[in-house]
C-alpha cells in the first residue's frame, strides 16, 4: 500500500503541476494575440490558418484543456514509476562517511542526488512542452508566420519563447551542476568512479557549462525586454559550441594525449579511492595487511600436520 500510495500520490501531484504550467503557457499564447498582426490585406493573400481559427474557435477552451491535461498525465506517469527515488529521498539519512571528490556525505549520492536530478528531468521536459505547445499556438493565432520570415515574429511572441527558454537554460545550468557530482559513477578510467580526466577536464567543463547557461538565461530574460532575436540566437550558439569544446573536444585530448600513455601513473590515485570505497562497502575495511614469506621447504610432514587447512584449498583455488 505504502508503494502503490506514494506512486498514485506522486504521479497526481506531478501531474498537476506540470498540467497547470502547459495550460498557462497556453493561455498566455491566446492572450498575446496582438490586435496589429499582420492581416491578410497586407501581404496580399489569405491566411489558411484562419477558417480552421474561425471554426473551432468556440471550443478553444476544452482543447487548451486537453492537451494540458495529456501533457500532465504523460510527466504524472512517468513520476508515478519514480516512487522509489522519492521514498529514498523522503526517508534520507547521513553515512557518517564523506566522498574524497567533492566531500559530500556518501547520503547525499545515494538518497538526494537521483531525487534532485528526476526533478530536473521533469522540469525539463515540462518547460520544452510548454515551449513547444506555446509556439504551436502562438503559429495557429497568427502571431507566428514562418512564411513571412522574421517580419512574421512578434515582438510580444519573441517575449513570451525567450521566457520559456530562459527557464530551459536555468534548468540545464542545474543539471550541468549535478552531472558534476555523477562523476563519482564515471565508468571512463580503468575502475568505476572519477578518473583523472574526469577529475581534470570534466569536472571544470561541467562547471564552465553551469556558467555559460546561466548566462545563456541571462541573454534569454534580456530578450523580453529588448524584443530582438539576436539575442537568444547568440545565446544557443555560445551554449552549443561550449558544450561541443568543453564538453567534448577538451576531455578526449585530455584523455588520449595525457592519460593514455601514463595511465598507470595518472590513474593510481583514482584507483586507490576505488579500493579503499570498495574495502568499506564490504566491511573489509578494518582488515590487516601482513606479508606471507613464502618457504619451499614443504614435508610430508607438514602437510599431515595441515590437513584441515588443505581440505580446503579445493574451495579458494579451482
Amino acid at each position: 500500500w505504502k508503494s502503490l500510495g506514494t506512486q498514485f500520490a506522486l504521479g497526481i501531484v506531478v501531474g498537476a503541476i506540470v498540467a497547470a504550467v502547459v495550460w498557462l503557457n497556453l493561455w498566455i499564447a491566446a492572450r498575446l494575440v496582438s490586435p496589429y498582426r499582420i492581416s491578410d490585406l497586407t501581404i496580399g493573400r489569405r491566411d489558411p490558418l484562419q477558417e480552421v481559427r474561425d471554426n473551432i474557435r468556440r471550443y478553444e477552451g476544452w482543447i487548451r484543456l486537453g492537451i494540458a491535461l495529456f501533457v500532465g498525465f504523460t510527466v504524472g506517469a512517468n513520476a508515478g514509476s519514480a516512487w522509489r527515488t522519492y521514498l529514498l529521498w523522503a526517508n534520507r539519512v547521513d553515512f557518517g562517511v564523506t566522498d574524497p571528490q567533492f566531500s559530500r556525505d556518501i547520503g547525499f549520492f545515494v538518497f538526494e542526488l537521483p531525487f534532485f536530478e528526476a526533478v530536473l528531468s521533469w522540469l525539463w521536459f515540462t518547460l520544452f512542452a510548454s515551449l513547444v505547445v506555446a509556439a504551436a499556438a502562438h503559429f495557429f493565432y497568427g502571431s507566428l508566420r514562418f512564411d513571412l520570415g522574421w517580419a512574421g515574429v512578434q515582438p510580444n511572441v519573441v517575449a513570451h519563447l525567450s521566457v520559456l527558454l530562459g527557464l530551459l537554460a536555468l534548468v540545464k545550468a542545474a543539471q550541468y551542476w549535478l552531472g558534476r557530482f555523477q562523476l563519482n559513477f564515471s565508468p571512463r578510467g580503468v575502475v568505476t568512479g572519477a578518473s583523472y580526466t574526469d577529475v581534470h577536464a570534466h569536472l571544470p567543463a561541467l562547471t564552465l557549462l553551469t556558467i555559460i547557461s546561466a548566462i545563456s538565461a541571462v541573454l534569454f530574460f534580456a530578450t523580453v525586454r529588448i524584443r530582438r532575436v539576436t539575442l537568444p540566437i547568440a545565446a544557443v550558439g555560445i551554449w552549443i559550441l561550449t558544450s561541443f569544446l568543453a564538453g567534448f573536444v577538451w576531455p578526449t585530448l585530455v584523455q588520449r594525449f595525457s592519460v593514455d600513455p601514463q595511465e598507470l601513473q595518472r590513474e593510481r590515485p583514482f584507483i586507490a579511492r576505488n579500493i579503499e570505497a570498495t574495502r568499506e562497502a564490504f566491511g573489509v575495511g578494518e582488515v590487516d595487511s601482513r606479508p606471507f614469506d613464502v618457504s619451499f621447504d614443504l614435508t610430508a610432514e607438514d602437510i599431515e600436520a595441515n590437513d584441515a587447512v588443505l581440505q580446503n584449498v579445493r574451495l579458494w583455488d579451482p
